[in-house]
């Protein structure tokens, strides 16, 4: 592959979404990859099948300590991701890892498959990475 060609890109996302800066980070990297022109596919498992649940919602509850400001949920940038990436990314979700966390009503941007799908993805892929639990 020539160097700077566009790449498959497989992003494993796992743990808990809301304890540290993995998922901006996650988000910033693929937003990046896109505007790379790259290909994704970013996986969730475990506690990270929660961030694009269609209970969420297009904003965070406001703060009360800044009333002004409104800021978007994960769902929301998410679904912002997969309309920019216009085909080139696509988002799974673990049917086993939602079903156990009771998250099953995911936004109709992501696709919810069996674990045992996950092999093909890794195949497909030119690189892999997770992010998350080590």
């Amino acid at each position: 592959m020539a160097a700077g060609a566009p790449r498959a890109i497989l992003v494993l996302y796992m743990g808990a979404p809301y304890e540290s800066d993995l998922l901006a980070t996650l988000l910033r990297l693929v937003e990046a990859a896109l505007d790379r022109g790259h290909r994704l596919v970013v996986w969730t498992c475990g506690g990270a099948t929660t961030v694009t649940q269609r209970t969420l919602g297009p904003a965070k509850p406001r703060n009360p300590l800044a009333v002004a400001q409104r800021y978007p949920s994960t769902a929301r940038l998410v679904k912002a991701l997969v309309d920019k990436g216009a085909g080139r990314l696509r988002w799974y979700v673990c049917r086993q890892c939602l079903e156990e966390r009771g998250a099953v009503e995911q936004m109709a941007e992501v696709t919810v498959k069996a674990p045992f799908h996950f092999l093909p993805c890794l195949d497909e892929a030119d690189v892999c990475l997770s992010v998350g639990v080590k």
